[in-house]
């Protein structure tokens, strides 16, 4: 085995690091990414240390936002019982406006792909002595790096996509050797327990925990929203689109027109912000009024989110919630963070992320498609409850409690 883990590092660094050397610097050019951040994602910027030699801190990795903010309440669990310092890692740069907003006592930097001379930089850098991977974060390389230097790995959240597991089953040696540095998996339900195993981990590595979104907490902010704030009325209906990707944009907006001559307010929070262009163009085409949360005008139709961090501001003023990245073939987002202010839900049939705990919720969501979207809509804004499904998302809680006694 340690000769394979050998073999992989090896083949993996010479073969797709100049690869990767080439892309990134070809993103350069084609001025996607900064020349900064650059040098960041190739490894030859690292962060600089505030720590004590002395002091012991925990590291862990998120790709995007949407994992941060998955994280996010074992993180600050962690920090406080755990009494430990803690760095992040991240690849997508939307992560720092977040943590730089919410002002948490953390050191952060973007992970360098699949790079052992950056990594051996990081290591010297920080007094690491325990590094966790959120989901399926599988990074030959890095893995097999970190593995080689004799830290303990711990993977949270595990889970393997359908798509994912068939293509790790055709890459049987390489996902076996990567999945075998790990000391602990924690997995979100026994059907990826199963797929673990079946990828050669040894079972009492594994623990099912359940999901760490269930945890979502409903964030407490003294500068939350009401309708007044927009000069809508309290019996006006808000509807929410949050997290819709570009071609759902596309999808829906002609239902969205319509919802909007029916007299119901609308709040648009696009998954990527590259998406407000289209979103504003559209508006103006069909002389519907916007404004952004960025520079409010009150009075207006539609509002578009175009900045990060601010929807637990926004939670308090909405009926019901649309998540996207369920009508197109995605998997969903987090529904449970909206479910978390209580707010009426509902989502495309694609939400594969959560199949292990949506029927849970079936009696108080309901799929929708590009067809049924505004009937939907209208149904559902109209009806009053006082439990939208919280009651049920409480009763799950708890996964970050079961992780932290594990460690």
């Amino acid at each position: 085995m340690n000769y394979l883990k050998n073999l992989l590092f090896f083949s993996f660094f010479f073969l797709y690091y100049p690869l990767l050397v080439f892309l990134f610097l070809t993103l350069y050019c084609f001025k996607i990414y900064s020349w900064n951040e650059t040098l960041k994602k190739l490894g030859f910027l690292v962060p600089h240390n505030h720590f004590t030699r002395e002091e012991k801190i925990a590291w862990f990795h998120v790709s995007s936002l949407g994992e941060y903010n998955g994280l996010k309440f074992f993180l600050k669990k962690y920090i406080k019982e755990k009494n430990k310092s803690v760095v992040i890692s991240y690849f997508n740069p939307d992560v720092v406006q977040v943590l730089e907003k919410e002002r948490l006592q953390v050191s952060y930097f973007a992970l360098p792909f699949e790079n052992p001379i950056a990594l051996m930089k990081i290591l010297k850098t920080f007094p690491i002595n325990k590094i966790f991977f959120y989901e399926n974060e599988f990074w030959p390389i890095t893995l097999l790096f970190l593995h080689s230097k004799n830290y303990d790995l711990y993977l949270l959240n595990g889970f393997i996509q359908d798509k994912e597991y068939r293509n790790m089953l055709f890459s049987y040696p390489i996902f076996k050797a990567v999945l075998s540095v790990f000391k602990k998996l924690f997995v979100v339900s026994e059907k990826h327990k199963k797929r673990f195993i079946k990828l050669d981990v040894n079972e009492k590595k594994i623990k099912v925990v359940g999901n760490l979104k269930y945890d979502f907490q409903k964030k407490k902010v003294s500068d939350s929203l009401t309708k007044k704030n927009f000069q809508w009325k309290e019996e006006d209906k808000v509807l929410l689109l949050v997290s819709i990707h570009p071609k759902e944009w596309g999808m829906l907006k002609e239902s969205v027109k319509n919802l909007v001559k029916k007299g119901i307010k609308i709040i648009l929070a696009p998954r990527l912000l590259e998406s407000v262009s289209n979103i504003k163009n559209f508006m103006e085409t069909k002389n519907i009024s916007y404004s952004f949360i960025s520079h409010l005008v009150k009075g207006k139709e539609v509002l578009i989110i175009d900045t990060f961090g601010d929807m637990p501001r926004i939670y308090p003023v909405v009926d019901l919630c649309f998540v996207g990245g369920s009508i197109i073939d995605y998997g969903g987002h987090n529904f449970l963070e909206p479910l978390s202010y209580n707010i009426r839900t509902i989502f495309g049939k694609s939400m594969y992320h959560y199949d292990d705990v949506l029927v849970l919720f079936e009696n108080f969501t309901c799929f929708v498609d590009e067809n049924n979207f505004e009937k939907i809509v209208l149904k559902f804004i109209a009806q009053d409850s006082k439990d939208n499904g919280l009651s049920v998302l409480k009763s799950i809680q708890g996964v970050s409690d079961s992780i932290l006694k594990e460690l």
